[in-house]
């Protein structure tokens, strides 16, 4: 059963940016199921079909999203541990996760496990700190492919390489649920672990309407340093700013436009260029019907 469809959905609700235009269809389905019909129905429509995490790594359009967007609903953040295998829908968020392997003396989550956002939208960017990333934890995954047929993928057809995975080459892939492998350890002092980062997050990172880093890092070389170093801290465009306390964050004080926070970022990145002869690598996603001004 097709669940319910939604029209002109404004997706600001659904970021953390709190930008973001209409999309043409939402829907929010419980149970593969519900997506895998959800997935379906887009084919035989000839939609474009756009799959929503948690938000958190998003630029979207003014202009919106055009086709079915689908964001996973409640359903898919059930979470069961057996042994050192923690099984988790792709709809949990990473700190769910991590705390409850860390309730079952499991480690291995602690660079991932103070990411925000969902599972699923971890496995695509395959995020993490410089303790770890999630991909390496990943034994395997149920996915929802396009057609509407449900795949198991091993790791290694996952394709994970720094910030990245094959899901972000390929988008014919929904990440439904995730098993994954994790090792005995001592619950409390993983907890404490993952709230001393967070704590240090909270510190040393901007409050406010951001989608975390807007940049990837590159190897030995910190896209914020280079960002601070190139003068950009407190540029501004619109709403939209280079925060002050960590120049990775592009921000949105509540008035910015989403063109506000791209013309932004491409002015970041060409100030890096000139003066660190880097080109930046975007970090976000940006979705939706973009148009040239």
């Amino acid at each position: 059963m097709i669940p319910k469809i939604l029209e002109k959905e404004i997706m600001a609700r659904h970021t953390t940016l709190r930008v973001g235009g209409p999309a043409d269809f939402f829907a929010e389905p419980n149970t593969a199921e519900e997506l895998s019909e959800l997935v379906k129905y887009a084919a035989s429509e000839n939609m474009p079909l756009t799959i929503l995490g948690g938000g958190t790594n998003l630029l979207v359009a003014d202009e919106g999203i055009e086709g079915l967007v689908i964001k996973l609903g409640e359903g898919f953040t059930k979470i069961s541990v057996s042994g050192t295998t923690l099984t988790a829908g792709c709809g949990a968020s990473m700190a769910e996760v991590a705390d409850a392997a860390a309730r079952n003396n499991l480690g291995g989550l602690q660079g991932a496990g103070t990411v925000p956002g969902t599972l699923g939208g971890a496995i695509v960017m395959n995020a993490g700190t410089h303790e770890g990333n999630i991909g390496a934890a990943v034994r395997s995954l149920r996915a929802v492919k396009t057609d509407g047929t449900v795949v198991d993928l091993t790791h290694e057809e996952c394709g994970f390489t720094y910030r990245n995975s094959r899901f972000q080459r390929e988008k014919d892939f929904i990440l439904a649920e995730a098993v994954l492998e994790l090792e005995p350890a001592d619950g409390k002092a993983v907890y404490e672990s993952l709230e001393a980062v967070r704590r240090h997050r909270r510190e040393t990172q901007p409050v406010g309407f951001s989608a975390g880093c807007f940049f990837k890092n590159r190897e030995h070389m910190s896209a914020g340093r280079m960002i601070d170093e190139s003068g950009c801290k407190g540029m501004r465009v619109g709403g939209a700013y280079v925060s002050d306390i960590h120049a990775n964050f592009i921000m949105n004080d509540g008035t910015a436009a989403a063109r506000d926070l791209y013309e932004l970022a491409e002015k970041v990145r060409e100030t890096v260029k000139k003066e660190k002869n880097v080109d930046l690598e975007y970090e976000v996603r940006l979705i939706g019907r973009w148009t040239k001004k």
